[in-house]
């Protein structure tokens, strides 16, 4: 135990210590300070106090709604600055925080001061941005060594309604990794509006599979309302929903026909007052859920009886902005999860954490670490903890408890020009590769492979496919290799000899994984 504990904080050194070494010209990037726009009017500073923001004005080339980009640029008429320099890191950050949005193509801030009779500069904000390509249709294919073949039409609207939110239409065909086959589709969408005069919206999704078998169809429906209101300060989000299920666990033999999911919660995210150099504030961001399976005709099967509280807490800090199709910056957070079943007493007490790392080099080369992990307090398991790692299949792990790393390095490798054959950049894309190496340390239950071995390590290699129009599309294509199996095999392809699983895993599809 003492050797796995010196082996864990090794990994966490390595993984502070790394990325700081490799990205140095990112500190000293950091550092350097931004400038306003040259559209600033010279005010007589000498007794001037603050800047005040007075107007804020957006010009959008494209659909987003104006009110979702004040909420994502996080800008307020009346914010106060107390320098010059206070204001300049501010606008910086509004056009950061929308470039983070892959939805948008482009965003600029233009900045306008003028000297009022109160010893305050007042600021006039003018912010272009212009939508990505975010309506796609398209047919598609991905394979993953977990879940099997899935052939598909698929059609996105990244920012259905101006919303940022995204409209999912999918028909598939899937055939699973033991060959089962199943037909089917998935479709979900949120629609925000206001009322009374506050945000609030409307969020459907619908899942159906088909089942070649015998086996009863599966449809998972739900449909949500959310309101967000403001009390003394703080902004709380109530949420209601309800679903109705029919065989949800894809099984022959379900005991209930059917299933009805209610439930009810109230969140807020509270600024803690304490703030980070360079990596800004730290928010707590507390929430409370109430759920229950029920049937109006009958009991339910009995893992599902009893209503259920759920109380949820944690910090968090940190941002990671999009550079190009690099990244850069750090985020953290940890939470405490605990879930009480009022019909049986039952608790469940977790602790989960996360610290994400990404640094670049000119936008040429890039370096991404994730340090995940978490641990239940009453023993409650985990499975598919493999989805953690890549080239270690997920079902291979569950535990109690578990610490991941995950670190890759994307390397940028050329711009493919298709305008210069079709005089349109509608398929301009960038292609990355990168190398990557994951470990873990799981602490698994008794008849998993991870009691009896809890150190894992895999690497391999991935490719990045990131369009030029259409910043919210990204493909990716993963080769991982569990490397102790690679290694005492002596070979690519022969089974592990922990638990006589694939020694391989294969990815391609939409998505990052870190």
């Amino acid at each position: 135990m003492k050797r796995n504990c010196k082996l864990c904080l090794l990994l966490l050194v390595m993984f502070y210590l790394c990325p700081l070494i490799f990205s140095q010209e990112l500190l000293e990037e950091l550092g350097q300070e931004t400038t306003i726009p040259e559209k600033i009017e010279e005010a007589s500073s000498s007794e001037v106090t603050e800047f005040r923001i007075r107007s804020v004005k957006f010009l959008i080339k494209g659909h987003t709604k104006e009110r979702i980009l004040i909420e994502k640029a996080q800008v307020r008429i009346g914010t106060t600055f107390d320098s010059e320099e206070d204001l300049e890191s501010f606008i910086a950050n509004i056009k950061q925080r929308l470039l983070n949005e892959r939805v948008l193509q482009s965003a600029e801030v233009e900045c306008w001061i003028e000297a009022s009779s109160e010893n305050v500069q007042e600021v006039d904000l003018i912010i272009s941005v212009e939508d990505s390509w975010n309506i796609i249709g398209l047919p598609y294919f991905k394979y993953d060594t977990n879940e099997g073949l899935l052939l598909s039409i698929r059609g996105r609207d990244y920012n259905f309604l101006g919303s940022m939110q995204a409209l999912v239409l999918n028909i598939d065909y899937a055939m699973d990794a033991e060959g089962k086959q199943s037909y089917g589709g998935y479709t979900s969408f949120g629609v925000p509006f206001q009322l009374l005069r506050n945000d609030a919206g409307l969020n459907a999704s619908q899942t159906l599979k088909i089942h070649a078998d015998e086996m009863p169809i599966t449809s998972i429906s739900n449909l949500s309302f959310w309101y967000r209101y403001k009390i003394d300060g703080l902004y709380f989000i109530f949420e209601a929903a309800q679903g109705l299920q029919f065989n949800p666990d894809e099984i022959l033999d379900d005991v209930d026909p059917f299933l009805l999911r209610s439930s009810l919660s109230l969140s807020t995210s509270i600024a803690t007052g304490i703030t980070i150099p360079r990596l800004g504030d730290i928010s707590y961001f507390p929430s409370l859920s109430f759920y229950q399976l029920w049937r109006p005709d009958a009991v339910v099967r009995s893992d599902r009886q009893g209503p259920r509280m759920v109380f949820s807490h944690g910090l968090s800090f940190g941002q990671i902005d999009w550079i190009a199709n690099m990244r850069r910056g750090l985020s953290a957070t940890i939470s405490n999860t605990n879930t009480y079943n009022m019909q049986f007493n039952d608790f469940i007490l977790d602790i989960d954490g996360t610290l994400c790392y990404s640094a670049t080099l000119g936008g040429k080369i890039g370096m991404n670490g994730r340090l995940s992990g978490f641990y239940s307090f009453t023993s409650s398991a985990r499975e598919d903890l493999g989805s953690s790692m890549r080239g270690i299949r997920n079902s291979r792990l569950y535990g109690i408890s578990a610490l991941f790393l995950n670190l890759e390095m994307p390397i940028k490798l050329f711009d493919f020009p298709t305008h210069i054959f079709i005089k349109k950049n509608w398929f301009d894309f960038e292609l990355q590769f990168s190398p990557f190496v994951d470990l873990g340390y799981v602490e698994g239950v008794a008849g998993n492979v991870a009691a009896t071995y809890p150190l894992w390590y895999s690497g391999g290699i991935e490719f990045f496919v990131y369009p030029l129009r259409m910043r919210t599309f990204i493909v990716r294509a993963s080769l991982g290799f569990d490397l102790d199996a690679v290694i005492q095999n002596g070979s690519f392809t022969h089974p592990s000899p922990r638990d006589s699983a694939s020694p391989y895993e294969l990815f391609f599809g939409l998505g990052l994984f870190l």
